[in-house]
């Protein structure tokens, strides 16, 4: 059973000892706080007494800096602190009003604790109330348990989404028609918008956001890409185009890029240079920042444009007879000669604040998607939530004053061997438990002998997505599996599933009508989550979705992740 607490609170001046009537350094635990559920399996017991142990991190550091020990006393009625915090307060500068969070991460018998500290610039609460929250999705933002500004807090659905892109710049947005998807695209440029006049100057349409809709006559990359005209002499340049340019000119600001529709025409068609330009990018540093980047081959070369001109000369009636008899002209306007200038320059790259988000809808209308497209991206489906929750729901389209920034939502690695590399600590336990759990799928009874085994791209992606969604911190094998377990189940849901499609034989449907192949799949959730009180909200999405596409083939005799 693998599950986390998570306790909130702004400091008072009483605790970090700002007023005269108090010595500080402690913090105060709530009479109403759940003690048995946040400190269960927390060590010795002896007659009622706990010693708990915490470990303290310091954010800006990102490292270890002390355990924390304190007696839990089951019986007693007095107000319970966590004391002899002084040292530790002072150390980390707290103040009067800094949020300090404390974590309870479970694990079968075994329970560690951790507390962390933020400013008011990290972290905002509602008011000044002590608030108690039960973590069952682990939603985990830039290392907080949850994200907000004064204008906005990330939902659920956000940081399923911001989770995705943190491990690909690409993803579909798949359900029926109306339920959001283009929507909730432009909802991440406001989110991510540079408060700076110039992107967040129309407020109808952040300056980070495109939104190009796909037409059914799309057939091949000219639409995107450009091509050069004979005719004109002319390279013609795309919004595709403009937009990366752009990217690549504000490198620090997320950019996000809405194909609509995006099924209406063949995918691998108009997009296949993109989706083979994805597998190439890598972590590499940069010579001149020293930073680490990562960055793609060519997806327009620069040899492209070594020939064309940004100039024309044009013959002009010159009456002086001074002896000139042409101009030069320019052949584009406005931007596009930087633009074109950039690219005899350089080419055209993916820059790495550039996230491309298809979305889809499977009707009559729209094209089925090649294996090629599935697997270079992650699926979120979107069914829409409660109709009257539209009318409380707050605005969500509006800049904010404190804008996610780049490093909150960009992915830090593209193969998984940088990730051991990075998290030492958690190579072993990610060696030995991610080829186990794909194995699982690809055995007997599952995905063996079928067209829909996983192999190298899936466990690469699924080790990204645990380095995305892991907190920050030393963590022991036991507090590292659950992360593992979330990371194998969003992959499968997001990326394999998408991938099983077929009739009664190709779904291996028994005499009932139901699909061994899928009721083993939920077999082997249900053994990574044995206790239905606490499996996570994603863990319940998955296993619905194999519930439903298991209805259909037996009610249909066909199924699929989108039908």
């Amino acid at each position: 059973m693998n599950k986390s607490f998570y306790y909130l609170k702004k400091l008072t001046a009483a605790e970090v000892g700002t007023t005269k009537a108090h010595v500080g350094g402690y913090i105060r635990l709530p009479n109403d706080f759940d003690y048995e559920s946040f400190f269960q399996s927390s060590g010795s017991d002896n007659n009622g007494v706990q010693e708990i142990i915490f470990t303290a991190y310091n954010l800006n550091k990102g490292q270890e800096e002390k355990d924390l020990r304190f007696a839990y006393f089951k019986s007693s009625n007095k107000e319970k602190r966590i004391p002899n915090l002084a040292e530790l307060f002072s150390n980390n500068n707290v103040v009067e009003g800094d949020v300090v969070k404390l974590e309870s991460r479970i694990s079968g018998n075994y329970a560690s604790f951790f507390i962390q500290f933020f400013n008011n610039s990290d972290i905002e609460t509602k008011s000044n109330d002590i608030f108690y929250c039960v973590n069952k999705d682990k939603l985990v933002i830039n290392n907080l348990s949850a994200y907000s500004t004064t204008n906005h807090t990330l939902r659920k659905s956000d940081v399923d989404i911001i989770s995705a892109l943190r491990t690909k710049p690409f993803l579909l947005l798949a359900g029926i028609s109306g339920t959001g998807k283009s929507r909730k695209v432009q909802e991440l440029a406001y989110l991510t918008c540079k408060r700076d006049g110039i992107h967040d100057a129309d407020p109808t349409a952040p300056g980070n956001y495109l939104l190009i809709p796909i037409k059914p006559n799309w057939h091949d990359s000219t639409e995107l890409l450009g091509y050069y005209s004979s005719i004109t002499g002319k390279y013609v340049l795309t919004d595709f185009i403009r937009f990366v340019w752009k990217a690549w000119k504000n490198k620090k600001v997320p950019y996000f890029l809405c194909l609509d529709e995006m099924n209406l025409a063949p995918v691998e068609q108009y997009f296949a240079e993109y989706l083979s330009i994805l597998e190439t990018r890598k972590l590499i540093r940069n010579k001149k920042t020293g930073e680490w980047e990562i960055q793609s081959a060519e997806l327009l070369s620069k040899k492209i444009f070594e020939n064309i001109d940004t100039y024309k000369k044009i013959s002009i009636d010159n009456k002086d007879d001074d002896g000139v008899r042409s101009k030069e002209e320019p052949i584009y306007k406005g931007e596009d000669i930087q633009i074109i200038n950039f690219l005899k320059e350089n080419g055209l790259r993916l820059p790495e604040n550039l996230f491309v988000i298809g979305t889809v809808n499977m009707d009559d209308t729209t094209h089925q998607f090649s294996r090629k497209v599935i697997d270079r991206a992650l699926t979120i489906e979107m069914n829409g939530d409660e109709l009257k929750s539209m009318f409380d729901a707050a605005e969500t389209l509006v800049y904010q004053d404190e804008p996610l920034t780049l490093k909150d939502i960009r992915p830090l690695y593209v193969q998984a061997k940088e990730v051991l590399e990075a998290l030492h600590n958690d190579a072993d336990t990610i060696k030995n438990e991610v080829p186990k759990m794909l194995n699982k799928i690809n055995g007997e009874g599952v995905f063996n002998d079928t067209p829909f085994r996983v192999s190298y791209r899936v466990q690469n992606e699924l080790v990204l997505y645990y380095a995305a969604i892991r907190p920050q911190g030393v963590l022991n094998p036991e507090q590292i599996k659950p992360y593992l377990v979330e990371a194998f189940m969003a992959v499968l849901l997001e990326k394999v599933l998408p991938r099983v499609e077929g009739d009664e034989k190709a779904l291996r449907c028994k005499e009932d009508g139901y699909s061994e192949i899928l009721n083993n799949l939920k077999k082997y959730i249900y053994e990574l989550n044995p206790d239905d009180a606490f499996r996570s909200e994603l863990c319940k999405t998955l296993i619905a979705k194999l519930n439903e596409m298991n209805e259909r083939v037996k009610n249909s005799y066909f199924t699929s992740f989108f039908s």
